[in-house]
């Protein structure tokens, strides 16, 4: 993967990134040392669907998101039935879910998304903060297809050492970027 900043142009996000990013960094670093169990699950899990496949084709193809709630919105739908949305996007021609993950400010979690994966026969992205491969394990085992990088989140060095963590792990990346320099 190409380094479209270099270490010396990349600084760490601020304000609301910032601390989502800093609270990953927790989160990651609190279950870092079951990394071994993770991986295991996640080796026993079916293959994963293709996401990228899914995308393919004439039409537009629709990535639905299951959020309980944001940032800059606050509570969106706190009681959401993660399982019951999903079927319902997947009815209406959703190629892919995309599960909120990120626990504190968007009321997600890593049983929404197992859950899903598990309801719907479309491939299921997990969307958090991810900063370390232990994250991408997490996200397979809970049978996620595939999870999403922010790159601005993500110094040069650490968007090359997650994606190809994310060929060990068997999962496709979604990459987020806001700008042509990313």
């Amino acid at each position: 993967m190409q380094a479209f900043f270099s270490s010396t142009e990349w600084t760490p996000p601020e304000g609301t990134l910032g601390a989502l990013t800093a609270q990953a960094h927790e989160r990651a670093a609190a279950v870092q040392h079951t990394l071994r169990d993770v991986q295991t699950r996640a080796r026993q899990q079916s293959t994963a669907l293709p996401f990228a496949e899914a995308l393919r084709g004439d039409c537009v193809r629709v990535i639905a998101e299951i959020k309980r709630s944001s940032p800059s919105k606050g509570a969106l739908a706190p009681q959401l039935d993660a399982c019951a949305q999903a079927g319902h996007f997947v009815a209406g021609g959703a190629a892919a879910i995309s599960v909120l993950t990120e626990p504190m400010r968007f009321g997600g979690s890593l049983d929404d998304l197992a859950a899903v994966a598990s309801h719907v026969s479309v491939p299921v992205i997990r969307k958090d903060f991810i900063v370390a491969p232990i994250q991408l394990w997490e996200a397979r085992a809970a049978g996620a297809s595939a999870a999403l990088l922010i790159v601005r989140a993500l110094s040069p060095s650490q968007l090359r050492d997650l994606a190809a963590a994310a060929t060990d792990v068997g999962i496709a990346l979604l990459v987020e970027v806001r700008t042509a320099q990313e």
